[in-house]
């Protein structure tokens, strides 16, 4: 059985257009796009809510170029939406890349419960022992973020939409599937950034090194820790580069395991509830109109 699990962010943004009837109609049709491309209606959608950890801090800069960014005005409407048409799920403090990830990385049961209502309710189970059903349940990622797509190794669905050629713009791809091999080392990626630095999320880096400087680490075998803490020392100082290595560092790297939840946020996902996409379908009534009738959700 396959389970997507989503980080929802990127799909509002994207699905935002003049009206609020035009970005549903949107968001809907990328959100059972995703489904049908990975082959399930089970999925968990995560987004992000609140403050992170990552800015907490009156001089931080995470994520300032995208504050001063105008914003879709119905970007607020959409996400309400969608958090309720959806039954969508945040962390406190935590971002959904940080939710999606820690869920591709750690074994989980698939558990039930029954609620006051009498409905059934499923979610994977953090806290219980994977159970030999396990290997029959198969979380599969679906994002744009690259630094989820390059950091877990697997095949992933990236949701976004694409036109290849501009003079046809009714063709479009539908997402795109990503497969990052498995990783020699799960940190590259983050110690690429380290140096390079992310512009989108306000993380500089070191000034004047660029992809080639760390091209040539990585051929004189110094781009481990050491080496790179030793680079941000040598331009910073020895107590700002110890600083800025961790700050960027810390900023950096996505929360994976039950100890860096605890570390950060001081709690942990114990579970997350596994929700069905249901299909809608259209019938004819005596006076020829077509209301809307929802299958009802079939056992997981």
């Amino acid at each position: 059985m396959k389970i997507a699990i989503i980080d929802i962010d990127g799909l509002f943004y994207q699905s935002c257009r003049d009206t609020m009837e035009d970005s549903i109609l949107v968001f809907k049709d990328k959100f059972k796009n995703t489904l049908e491309k990975i082959g399930t209606p089970y999925y968990i959608g995560v987004y992000s809510r609140g403050n992170y950890f990552r800015s907490e801090g009156k001089t931080s800069t995470y994520k300032a170029n995208r504050k001063k960014q105008k914003k879709n005005k119905f970007l607020y409407a959409l996400k309400q939406w969608a958090i309720a048409e959806y039954n969508l799920v945040y962390f406190p403090h935590a971002e959904a890349d940080d939710v999606v990830k820690y869920a591709m990385f750690n074994s989980f049961s698939v558990s039930s419960e029954v609620d006051e209502e009498g409905f059934e309710k499923f979610y994977l189970d953090f806290e219980c022992e994977p159970s030999d059903t396990t290997t029959t349940h198969e979380l599969v990622l679906s994002s744009l973020d690259k630094d989820v797509l390059k950091s877990i190794s697997g095949k992933h669905f990236n949701y976004t939409y694409k036109v290849p050629d501009k003079d046809k713009p009714s063709i479009v791809v539908k997402g795109t599937w990503i497969e990052t091999p498995k990783l020699a080392d799960p940190h590259e990626f983050i110690k690429s950034q380290m140096i390079i630095g992310d512009t989108a999320d306000g993380i500089p880096g070191i000034k004047g090194k660029g992809e080639a400087y760390y091209k040539k680490m990585k051929e004189r075998g110094t781009n481990t820790w050491e080496g790179i803490l030793s680079e941000y020392i040598s331009h910073f100082g020895v107590i700002d580069g110890i600083y800025e290595f961790q700050r960027s560092l810390r900023l950096l790297y996505i929360l994976t395991t039950k100890e860096d939840f605890i570390r950060e946020i001081g709690e942990y996902p114990a579970r997350l509830e596994i929700q069905e996409l249901v299909e809608e379908e259209e019938v004819s009534d005596e006076l020829g109109t077509s209301p809307t009738v929802i299958i009802p959700k079939t056992d997981f």
